[in-house]
């Protein structure tokens, strides 16, 4: 378990190793930071289990996994839109840093 104290709270971090036996490699996840101590250690157990299922083939026919593994999908595409926002802001932030440096140089816009 790892802890950072933060301003407003400490922040959680859990890493889960498995070690090489029976797998022929030591599999570990370390899981997202949470100010919630049981939100991190269900995280990183959860990252576990996707990489146990991952590694072994295998999938759980139960519904809350299902459920699990949709969020988690659906949480993929929030990512890749969170970066396309990320990058059309500093793409936005450079034309804008360059315009107030062409005005104070004096240039014409």
């Amino acid at each position: 378990m790892e802890r950072f104290v933060g301003e407003q709270s400490p922040f959680f971090g859990f890493t889960v190793v498995i070690s090489g036996h029976p797998f022929e490699i030591e599999l570990f996840v370390t899981g997202r930071f949470s100010m919630v101590e049981k939100a991190a250690r269900e995280d990183a157990a959860y990252e576990m289990l996707c990489v146990l299922l991952d590694v072994t083939g295998k999938e759980i026919q139960d519904y809350n996994y299902r459920k699990a593994k949709l969020l988690g999908d659906s949480n993929n595409v929030l990512r890749a839109r969170v970066g396309q926002l990320e990058e059309s802001y500093e793409k936005l932030k450079a034309s804008y840093d360059s315009l107030v440096r062409r005005h104070v140089e004096g240039e014409r816009v």
